[in-house]
């Protein structure tokens, strides 16, 4: 497979994830397929497909969307697939883990691709460098706020309310608490309720196949989940 150039994993990805690049690439399916495949997969659980949603920059230069799944979701995904297809990505999953796997190939060769490649690794680390500069002071905040009283990811918030987390999300961007970032989809709170301590985004780096990426995490503070219990009309604790 030619498209496959930096993938992004999202934040929390086990330290053994699968793409779905490399899943096409072992399959033969074309990548689109697979994500198709991925989607279902995670609607039929009752999963967000944003939980493992990453990107990777495409022949073109941009950002596109794949997934990276951890071993039961490998797994599940791959009991549908025929025996032998079934047989070659289980043993890519063990050479993952035992450290031995090759690295996807990035295709270089190709001008439009290395451009792509370079300015995107330009604007992240020019992104990066502003916000962390700009978000020193509420990350600070954000850590002590995490050890004395605790801080909630979308998921572990919706557990806490009883709610689905697909429920809770679609709540969240009804009404006005975060928005889809364009480029990932990821969930980016709205600056009023960053400002007033209802949510954090923190900035930190994971490595994915030997690169160091940029990844945000969202977290609600607990005021924030005192506020949407208070709205939902939910008692959270005594």
């Amino acid at each position: 497979m030619n498209t496959d150039n930096l993938p992004a994993a999202p934040t929390g990805t086990a330290a053994a994830a699968m793409s779905s690049m490399e899943i096409a690439e072992i399959t033969g399916k074309r990548h689109d397929n697979v994500l198709a495949d991925i989607r279902a997969m995670l609607n039929d659980l009752g999963v967000a497909a944003l939980t493992f949603q990453g990107s990777y920059i495409g022949k073109d230069g941009t950002a596109r969307p794949c997934y990276f799944l951890p071993e039961e979701e490998m797994l599940t995904l791959v009991s549908g697939y025929r025996v032998d297809l079934r047989r070659a990505i289980i043993a890519r999953w063990k050479a993952l883990e035992a450290g031995t796997a090759t690295p996807m190939r990035i295709e270089l060769a190709d001008p439009a691709v290395l451009t792509g490649v370079l300015d995107h690794l330009h604007e992240k680390v020019a992104a990066q460098k502003a916000q962390l500069e700009a978000q020193a002071p509420k990350v600070a905040a954000f850590e002590r706020l995490s050890a004395s009283e605790g801080a909630y990811t979308i998921t572990d918030a919706a557990r806490e309310l009883g709610m689905a987390q697909r429920t809770f999300f679609k709540w969240l961007i009804n009404n006005g608490w975060v928005f889809r970032e364009r480029r990932t989809n990821r969930p980016i709170p709205y600056a009023d309720k960053r400002k007033d301590g209802l949510m954090e985004v923190v900035a930190s780096t994971v490595w994915v196949h030997g690169v160091e990426v940029a990844v945000q995490s969202t977290y609600i503070t607990r005021k924030g989940l005192n506020t949407i219990a208070e709205t939902l009309g939910i008692k959270l604790w005594p």
